[in-house]
């Protein structure tokens, strides 16, 4: 019988497993805090890619602006619908979830320019804006009728966004 006496002073196995408990928790507590900032990091690229994708639809979009195009030609702008365009039209045409500037600036040789600018300046701190901000351009061309013949201005459709 001494035998069966001596094992119950043995140490209990129940402390042996506190700290190999502490090790699986604190491990999952790791993993846990890993794929949190990991989900947070690719949730930030995926809306950086969706703004960015909104900014190049927004800019094909006004290449093919009816109020905007001469006869209907994409990338073709009508002088005199460029000089009169404003915010509110494009406004009320697209509904923009964001906030844009649009400008179209004539960098032809001719003298006589024709370009606006719609839409307040873009913020000079893109750090703190909520999703960022976008910028995307492509080069149009502008026709300006003239007595003796059509005049073509090559001009650049720039695009600004934010949020």
């Amino acid at each position: 019988m001494r035998n069966l006496r001596r094992a119950r002073r043995a140490v209990a196995g129940f402390f042996e497993e506190i700290p190999a408990a502490a090790v699986v928790i604190v491990a999952l507590t790791l993993f846990t805090a890993a794929l949190v900032g990991d989900l947070q990091a690719h949730n930030a690229e995926v809306t950086a890619s969706d703004f960015s994708a909104q900014a190049e639809t927004f800019l094909e979009d006004l290449v093919d602006y009816k109020n905007l195009t001469y006869l209907g030609q994409a990338g073709v702008f009508d002088s005199a619908k460029v000089v009169s365009l404003t915010m509110s039209n494009i406004t009320y045409d697209f509904h923009p979830p964001f906030h844009y500037n649009v400008s179209i600036r004539d960098i032809s040789n001719y003298t006589a320019k024709y370009g606006v600018m719609v839409g307040p300046q873009p913020p000079t701190n893109p750090g703190s804006l909520r999703v960022g901000l976008i910028h995307d351009q492509t080069t149009v061309v502008v026709w300006v009728p003239t007595v003796s013949f059509d005049e073509y201005h090559t001009a650049v459709l720039s695009v600004v966004i934010w949020e």
